[in-house]
């Protein structure tokens, strides 16, 4: 970005009164810290956050089969093009997926699942009626496990487990499939029974809503931080598609052609721009460098909301580590406890 394309800077009673009421809000930092620094130079400057909202309209076709067990067939006249078949218009920005029949394109055949039977083969006994017992799982046995003690030829005792078959009360390891009743056929899922479906062409229509987003920033503040804040905005043009906006900076203009061209780049065949929103933002903020304790170090305050980014800002230890001592202590305080209850 331009060198030139900065804010005024803070003065410094304003850097100062900031970092303050931002120390207020943190237990471990040193109270008054806007008040005890050195500040060196107070550097301003721009940064940018581009946001493009694109909401595409997606159709597309495809066949469906349905059971069919009598009525209208609508196969006659000419089907429409997709684009053609109306659809209500979603509110902007909406996220919508709708199904439509395409007229003129049902067709009534024989189900090709069961032959126009209406009935198929059971898919748990395979058309026999009968499935493996769940309890001996088709040996018609079920073993058990008995300790036995016995003799044996010089009259010496011993133990030993041995496995013993008990016969299971189903017949043969089989048992009535549930799923068939035994019947060993079931309806057929295809037609629902009829032995007929229709098949007809199905739209589908898609309203989708697509966010592009970029930042411009040459400082230390991490992007996803000046990403959530708020500036000046400098462009907020809406429209059923942005080709252009009024120039800001090269860079910027540049970015914007490439989230525009990106948005645009769609296979009108079968999807569509409906709306889009472009938004610039220009952010402002202030590089703070400062020296502490005779160390020099940076911390930045961005935006609107005057939020502190310092990364490098000096913490309370003493009260640090009075908290840890205090923490130390409690702990060996019931480990004692414990090891005067167990051995006392």
């Amino acid at each position: 970005m331009s060198h030139n394309d900065r804010p005024a800077a803070l003065p410094e009673e304003q850097v100062r009164e900031i970092i303050n009421r931002w120390n207020d809000q943190g237990y471990f930092r040193i109270k008054y810290l806007g008040d005890k620094i050195f500040i060196d130079e107070i550097i301003p400057h721009y940064s940018y956050t581009l946001r493009l909202q694109t909401e595409y309209e997606e159709r597309s076709v495809r066949p469906v089969t349905v059971p069919f067990s009598g009525g209208a067939v609508d196969d006659q006249g000419r089907p429409p093009d997709p684009w053609d078949i109306p659809v209500r218009r979603p509110d902007d920005f909406e996220n919508r997926t709708e199904m439509l029949a395409v007229p003129h394109t049902e067709r009534v055949g024989p189900c090709s699942h069961c032959a126009g039977q209406g009935r198929v083969d059971c898919l748990s006994c395979y058309g026999s009626g009968r499935v493996n017992c769940p309890w001996c799982h088709g040996t018609g046995y079920r073993e058990r496990r008995e300790m036995r003690t016995e003799r044996d030829i010089h009259g010496n005792l011993s133990t030993q487990t041995v496995t013993i078959r008990d016969s299971c009360t189903c017949a043969g390891g089989k048992v009535t499939c549930s799923s068939c009743s035994g019947n060993g056929r079931i309806v057929c899922p295809g037609c629902d029974g009829s032995g007929c479906v229709k098949t007809f062409d199905q739209l589908t229509v898609c309203f989708r809503c697509d966010t592009l987003s970029a930042v411009l920033d040459e400082t230390g503040v991490p992007d996803q931080l000046v990403g959530e804040l708020s500036g000046e905005v400098v462009v907020d043009e809406r429209g059923p598609r942005v080709d252009r906006v009024s120039p800001v900076t090269p860079e910027v203009d540049r970015q914007v052609r490439t989230l525009l061209q990106k948005s645009h780049a769609v296979d009108e065949a079968q999807s569509r721009i409906l709306l889009q929103q472009l938004r610039v933002e220009r952010v402002g903020i202030q590089e703070v460098r400062y020296r502490y304790a005779g160390v020099e170090r940076q911390l930045w305050i961005c935006g609107n909301e005057q939020y502190v980014h310092a990364p490098g800002v000096p913490w309370q230890w003493k009260r640090l580590a009075a908290i840890l001592a205090g923490a130390a202590a409690a702990v060996i305080a019931v480990i004692v406890v414990v090891l005067l209850l167990l051995f006392g």
